[in-house]
C-alpha cells in the first residue's frame, strides 16, 4: 500500500513539475502573443461597427491555415521536453520497467494535451474580455463576418460559416477542446514514440512533419 501511495505521488509530483515549468510560462507567453496578433483585426472592426464581439472565436482560429502556421510549431515546442531517453531517465526504466514506464509517459503527455487546451481556451478569450459579449449566441460581428468579405477587407482570420450554422458558441469550444486534445495527443506520443526508436532530432522533424501534412490538407480542402 505504501509502496503504491508513493508512486503515485511521484507521478503526481511529475506532472506538477511539467505544468509549473519553464516550458509551459514558456508556451503560454507564446500562445498569449499569437492570439493578440489575430485577434487585433476583428477587435479593430468590431470597434469601427460599434458591436462587441464572441468570446468564443477560437474555432474560428482553428480554421484558419495562417493561425495554425504558428499554433502547430507551440505544440512542437510545447512537447519537445518529453523524455527523450535522457541519462535521468535511465534509473527510472529500471526502477519502474520499461513498460510501466512507458505507459506512465504517455498518460503524461495525454493529460497534459488537455491542459494545453484549457489554457489555449482561456488565452483565446484574453484579448476579447474588455470588449466581448459572453453570449451563447453568435452575435452581429462574427454573422457579419462569416457573410460579407468584410474579413477580407479587415484581414481578419476567414469565419467559416458552417461553424455557425451547427453550434452554439459554447458548444464550439466544447468540441474543439476535446477533438484536438486528442490530436495534440497523438502528435505527442507520435513524437515521444519516434524519440524512442531514433532520437531527438528525428523527433522534431516529425513534429514538423505533421505541420506540413496539416498544410497540405488544408490546400487540399480548396480543391
Amino acid at each position: 500500500m505504501n509502496k503504491l501511495l508513493n508512486y503515485f505521488r511521484y507521478n503526481l509530483y511529475s506532472v506538477q513539475n511539467k505544468i509549473f515549468s519553464s516550458r509551459t510560462a514558456t508556451t503560454i507567453v507564446l500562445l498569449l502573443l499569437c492570439n493578440f496578433i489575430f485577434a487585433i483585426p476583428v477587435l479593430n472592426f468590431a470597434s469601427d461597427v460599434g458591436y462587441k464581439i464572441n468570446i468564443a472565436i477560437l474555432p474560428f482560429f482553428l480554421n484558419s491555415l495562417n493561425y495554425m502556421c504558428a499554433f502547430v510549431p507551440i505544440v512542437i515546442y510545447y512537447f519537445s521536453g518529453v523524455p527523450f531517453l535522457q541519462y535521468s531517465e535511465m534509473y527510472c526504466i529500471i526502477r519502474e520497467g520499461k513498460n510501466k514506464w512507458v505507459i506512465k509517459h504517455i498518460l503524461h503527455i495525454i493529460f497534459m494535451s488537455f491542459v494545453f487546451m484549457f489554457l489555449l481556451e482561456i488565452i483565446s478569450i484574453i484579448p476579447f474580455l474588455i470588449n466581448g459579449d459572453f453570449s451563447n449566441q453568435w452575435n452581429e460581428v462574427v454573422m457579419t463576418l462569416s457573410l460579407t468579405d468584410k474579413w477580407i477587407e479587415y484581414g481578419t482570420i476567414e469565419f467559416v460559416f458552417g461553424i455557425i450554422e451547427k453550434y452554439t458558441p459554447y458548444g464550439a469550444m466544447l468540441t474543439i477542446y476535446f477533438l484536438v486534445s486528442l490530436i495534440i495527443s497523438f502528435l505527442g506520443v507520435f513524437m515521444f514514440t519516434v524519440s524512442l526508436l531514433f532520437s531527438r532530432i528525428v523527433a522534431m522533424c516529425t513534429g514538423f512533419l505533421f505541420e506540413i501534412l496539416v498544410i497540405t490538407a488544408f490546400n487540399m480542402r480548396n480543391y
